[in-house]
């Protein structure tokens, strides 16, 4: 299982289930975001369709999160998952004779991995390097909340700037503000996972706060949403995380 398999698997399963042509490329290798989540132009949903965008987006965003952060602990959690996925997306292309890669071999297994260290933050502070589309600023709180404020464009040009390796042993509860985010792709699900990852370390929850549809989206196709508390807003998330004892 790397990505030019599953790119070259997505490309012939969409093909194969008549997905819609103008989804828009995305990723290192260009695997197709999926526009419309299984719906034709006539409005009804294509059910298998839908599971196979699930499945794709799910193993694009271990694969991502593998290169990228291969010493994360959360990969060793999520690889059983993944390889599940995976298995789910060569069953459905093995009934189609005529693909390149049939019969299907047994996919492979990512390895043990570890955690990165961390850096400090000082009141707000960019979480790391500058992108031109993205934002992402930190503070620490006097009650022990730790706040991320993310804003524009959370993919791949932006992988740089989503760096959440703060320190966690003085943080209460984290919180994730994505109310200025315009788009979100497996870059930014990758960076949630490894903050989250960091946080159980800890015994903390991460807190979303004021997520924006399209990013819902994602985390409910990839079903990550139930790892994650939502509130409306920062102020409910503060609020709903309450005060030191």
């Amino acid at each position: 299982m790397n990505r030019s398999e599953l790119t070259r698997l997505a490309a012939f399963l969409r093909a194969r289930l008549g997905a819609p042509t103008f989804a828009e490329p995305v990723g290192r290798e260009g695997l197709l975001r999926p526009s419309d989540n299984g719906h034709a132009a006539t409005g009804r949903v294509n059910p298998r369709l839908d599971t196979v965008e699930r499945a794709l987006l799910g193993v694009d965003a271990y694969l991502q999160m593998a290169e990228e952060h291969p010493e994360l602990p959360s990969l060793l959690v999520e690889e059983q998952r993944v390889l599940a996925l995976w298995q789910d997306l060569q069953d459905i292309a093995s009934e189609w004779a005529d693909h390149p890669d049939h019969p299907f071999p047994p996919p492979r297994s990512a390895g043990p991995v570890s955690l990165a260290g961390q850096r400090r933050p000082k009141d707000v502070l960019p979480c790391g390097s500058s992108a031109p589309s993205a934002t992402c600023h930190r503070e620490l709180r006097a009650d022990g909340v730790l706040v991320y404020t993310m804003g524009g464009d959370l993919d791949m040009s932006a992988a740089d700037a989503l760096t959440f390796d703060s320190p966690l042993d003085a943080v209460r509860a984290v919180v994730v503000d994505l109310a200025s985010v315009t788009f979100f792709d497996s870059t930014g699900l990758n960076a949630l996972l490894h903050l989250r990852a960091a946080a159980l370390k800890h015994a903390l929850t991460v807190h979303l706060a004021a997520v924006p549809a399209q990013t819902a989206r994602v985390l409910d196709i990839t079903d990550v949403t139930a790892l994650f508390p939502t509130h409306p807003s920062r102020e409910a998330a503060l609020a709903a995380i309450g005060t030191p004892d």
